[in-house]
C-alpha cells in the first residue's frame, strides 16, 4: 500500500465510511482502487469493518431525482459518488425506476445534404422524420443553409382531389410534390373526403394473358377495358408473367396531342387510355409539346 492516497487518511476514511455511512465498493470507485485495498485501509487504521450481511441497501433516491440527473447529462459513476453507493448500484437503480437515458440530440447534417434533399423535392416534414429531429429543427436548419420555407398551397377543394385521385391516378406522393405538402397531410385530405381508391382487381394468369394478347391478338387497351384496369397494370402483368406483347406506342407527335387535349378537352387519363400509356407518360409529353394542361386536377 502507499501513502499517496486519501485512503492513507484515518480521519478522511473514518467520515466516508463512518459518518457518511459510504460502503467498501462506493469509497474504492471514488478513489480507484479496489475494495479489498479499502479494506485493508481500514484494518491500518483499526476502524471496524461493517458485516456484509447487517450492512441494509442504501435507500433509492425519488425517481424524479434520478431522471432529473439523467436528463442533466450526470453519468452513474457521477450519481453513485453523490449518494455514497456502486456505480452498479446506480445502474440498478435507474433499472428498477424505469428511468431511460433521454434519446440523443439529432446531428445536424452538412448544408450540402440539405440543399440536395431540397432540390430532391423532399418536405421539411419528411426530413424531419428521417433526421429523429422536430419539424421546427429541421426548418431552422433549411433556413440556415439559404433554403426559404416551403409555403403549402391551400387545401385543394373534394372534386380536385376526386379528379386527381379517380381520373388521373395520381399518387399521394405526386399529389404531395404537386401542393408542397406531405403524403401524410394529403392522406388526411382524401380520408376526410371520403375518396375511396380503386381496389385492384383479380390478377388473370401468364397463359390467359398469352391467351389473349398474343394468340387472339387483342390490344392491351381491349383487354384492360374488359378486366376494368388502365392499359399500363397490363403492361406490368405482362412483363412479371414474361410475356411477349406487342412494343409500347411512341408518343404521338404534337398535332395529335393538341386535338386530343385543347379541341377534344380529353383528360389524361382517356389520353393515357387511348394510346395504352401510363398518365405520367402522358404528362411528360403534353410538358415536352409545351401543351397547358387544362383538367382541374393537372396541378
Amino acid at each position: 500500500m502507499t501513502d499517496d492516497t486519501p485512503l492513507a487518511d484515518r480521519d478522511w476514511l473514518h467520515r466516508a465510511y463512518v459518518v457518511k455511512g459510504h460502503t467498501q465498493a462506493a469509497i474504492a470507485e471514488q478513489v480507484g482502487v479496489s475494495p479489498p485495498t479499502v479494506r485493508r485501509w481500514l484494518k491500518v487504521h483499526g476502524i471496524p469493518v461493517r458485516k456484509h450481511k447487517g450492512r441494509p441497501r442504501a435507500p433509492m433516491p425519488d425517481p424524479k431525482v434520478l431522471q432529473r440527473a439523467v436528463e442533466d447529462g450526470r453519468t452513474a459513476a457521477d450519481i453513485a459518488a453523490e449518494h455514497g453507493v456502486a456505480k452498479t448500484t446506480v445502474i440498478r437503480w435507474l433499472r428498477d425506476s424505469g428511468v431511460r437515458k433521454p434519446r440523443p440530440r439529432p446531428t445536424r447534417p452538412d448544408n450540402e445534404w440539405l440543399l440536395a434533399a431540397h432540390r430532391d423535392g423532399r418536405t421539411a416534414e419528411e426530413l424531419a422524420a428521417e433526421l429523429g429531429a422536430s419539424l421546427h429543427t429541421t426548418n431552422k436548419w433549411l433556413r440556415d443553409a439559404g433554403v426559404a420555407p416551403s409555403i403549402p398551397l391551400p387545401r385543394p377543394n373534394d372534386d380536385w382531389l376526386e379528379a386527381a385521385v379517380i381520373d388521373d391516378e395520381l399518387t399521394n406522393s405526386e399529389i404531395a410534390r404537386r401542393l408542397g405538402v406531405s403524403e401524410r397531410t394529403v392522406r388526411r385530405w382524401i380520408d376526410n373526403a371520403g375518396i375511396q381508391r380503386p381496389q385492384p382487381p383479380s390478377r388473370p394468369d401468364a397463359d390467359w394473358l398469352h391467351q389473349q394478347l398474343v394468340q387472339a391478338g387483342r390490344t392491351r387497351k381491349d383487354v384492360a377495358a374488359e378486366l376494368g384496369v388502365h392499359p399500363v397494370t397490363i403492361s406490368a402483368w405482362l412483363d412479371d408473367a414474361g410475356v411477349d406483347a406487342p412494343a409500347r406506342p411512341e408518343p404521338p407527335d404534337r398535332e395529335w396531342l393538341h386535338q386530343a387535349r385543347v379541341v377534344k378537352q380529353m383528360t389524361i387519363k382517356e389520353i393515357a387510355e387511348e394510346l395504352g400509356a401510363s398518365t405520367s407518360a402522358v404528362h411528360r409529353w403534353l410538358h415536352r409539346a409545351e401543351i397547358l394542361n387544362g383538367h382541374p386536377a393537372d396541378g
